[in-house]
């Protein structure tokens, strides 16, 4: 079997080809992609412990496949080259840091090594990529509404799920929070269609709304959620959403 290390390094060049490749030839996306899918699915499998009949890697497989699918739909609605450039790079270095991580995790556990934090990260990035690219989707080619709230709802089931599982917190003690969650952000993902921002300002609308829901429950689950952490949450979210909602069409169009 191939060297763990050697082989997340040489999934990273992998993937920044393929992403390279379909942006310049639009006609090579979908094949790029799904390679590109395939290259995570048995490179996570060659680290230690990892087995396609284990639930842990099926777990841990979540986080990098939903990032990988979302960048890469999203960069197909950027125009920018630089931007373009700049997130094929980060998304790479991502799941590299990622899969490193992981690896890390499973071999050093005496060093209690921490998935949390870069599962939080890839939690917003994901929801971020994936909303905007939605609302992307209904205004460039007419998407049916529910259609893409459907996807949103599967999108935010997956990364819940996740954040739960890696922050300790147990299924029979989340799963009622998990479907309160995905209600609310079906209630606002859906309302957000009708209004007229650019659906880059949607995007980050609904993704600051999920750190703000996702904080505060998380803390709550793990018996943490004080009058310091839910100020802060509240204050900076919601500050957020005005600021942008003040500042769109200066920054978004």
């Amino acid at each position: 079997m191939m060297n763990p290390k050697i082989s997340i390094l040489l999934a990273a060049f992998a993937i920044l080809g393929l992403f390279e490749l379909f942006h310049s030839e639009p006609q090579f996306f979908y094949a790029g992609l799904i390679l590109a899918n395939l290259i995570l699915v048995f490179t996570l499998r060659t680290l230690p412990d990892q087995r396609f009949r284990s639930p842990n890697y099926w777990r841990l497989l979540i986080l990098p496949l939903l990032f990988l699918n979302s960048a890469g739909v999203y960069l197909s609605l950027l125009t920018n080259k630089i931007l373009i450039h700049f997130l094929i790079i980060f998304t790479v270095l991502f799941i590299y840091s990622y899969l490193r991580r992981v690896y890390l995790y499973q071999v050093y556990k005496h060093l209690h090594i921490d998935l949390a934090n870069i599962t939080s990260l890839g939690a917003l990035l994901i929801i971020f990529f994936s909303s905007t690219s939605l609302y992307g989707l209904r205004v460039s080619l007419h998407f049916p509404i529910w259609v893409l709230v459907l996807n949103l709802l599967i999108l935010s089931t997956l990364v819940n799920y996740k954040v739960f599982w890696v922050n300790g917190i147990s299924a029979k003690k989340s799963i009622l929070f998990l479907l309160v969650l995905d209600l609310i952000m079906i209630e606002i993902g859906w309302a957000l269609f009708f209004l007229s921002f650019s659906y880059i300002v949607l995007g980050v609308i609904l993704t600051i709304c999920y750190y703000i829901i996702i904080g505060l429950t998380k803390f709550h689950l793990k018996d943490t959620l004080d009058a310091r952490r839910l100020k802060f949450y509240l204050g900076c979210g919601l500050s957020a959403i005005c600021l942008i909602l003040l500042t769109a069409q200066i920054l978004f169009y």
